[in-house]
Order: C-alpha cells, then sequence, then structure tokens
C-alpha cells in the first residue's frame, strides 16, 4: 500500500531538520576556527624547522672542519715517523 505524504506530515517529519542543519553549521564553525588556530601552529613550526636545519648545517660544516684537520695533523705524525726510523735507519748504516 502506497502512503501519501501531506504537508502536515512532511512538516512533522522535517520539522528538527533546520535546528540539525543550524547545530551542524556551528559545529563548522568551530573546526574551521580549530584549524586556522594549527595553521598557524604550523607555520611556527615551518620557522623552527628552518632554524634547526640552518644549525644543523652550521654544525656539519664545523665536524667537517674539525675532521679535516685530525686528517691534517695524524698525516703530519706520519710524516714524523718516517723521519725518526729514516734518522734512525742512516745512523744504523
Amino acid at each position: 500500500m502506497r502512503t501519501r505524504w501531506t504537508d502536515d506530515r512532511l512538516d512533522e517529519q522535517l520539522g528538527p531538520l533546520p535546528a540539525q542543519l543550524a547545530t551542524l553549521s556551528a559545529e563548522f564553525a568551530v573546526m574551521r576556527a580549530d584549524m586556522a588556530a594549527m595553521r598557524a601552529d604550523l607555520g611556527h613550526v615551518k620557522d623552527d624547522t628552518r632554524a634547526l636545519r640552518t644549525d644543523l648545517n652550521g654544525f656539519q660544516l664545523h665536524v667537517g672542519k674539525i675532521g679535516w684537520a685530525l686528517v691534517a695533523s695524524l698525516m703530519g705524525t706520519i710524516a714524523a715517523l718516517i723521519g725518526t726510523v729514516a734518522a734512525l735507519l742512516v745512523a744504523l748504516l
């Protein structure tokens, strides 16, 4: 059997819909505000990340300089050791 929907019956069924839509709209407004706050926080995170990268690049540069200084001092020590051994060999012969 087919039911016929009258205006009164439609009004009865759809009565709470405007209130529900208003509630939903208010919840979306809150979500939009939260998203805007999150975007602002992410902007600070981007700035902090950029500063951290700059610091790490500087640290990497210093570590590289220290490494090359150690290589140079090791080469000097090896050269001095070779010179000492050569002088001892010359003195023994």
